[in-house]
């Protein structure tokens, strides 16, 4: 899947979530800069990031 698909399903999830990116930041114990990262498609979430996020967000994970 495209980086661009994965970011805006993070995008999209966390919107609906209303959460900011410094609520799943700080949940993640990650920067802010990382999340924006990750919505922008400039980066990959990790394993353990991609688990904690489809966790924190409720989505399944092969959405991502």
């Amino acid at each position: 899947m495209p980086s661009t698909e994965i970011s805006k399903q993070i995008l999209l999830a966390r919107q609906r979530k209303g959460y900011s990116q410094k609520d799943v930041a700080k949940a993640l114990r990650i920067s802010c800069v990382h999340i924006s990262e990750l919505e922008n498609g400039n980066s990959y979430p990790s394993i353990e990031i991609f688990g904690e996020l489809v966790k924190l967000l409720d989505i399944p994970a092969d959405v991502l």
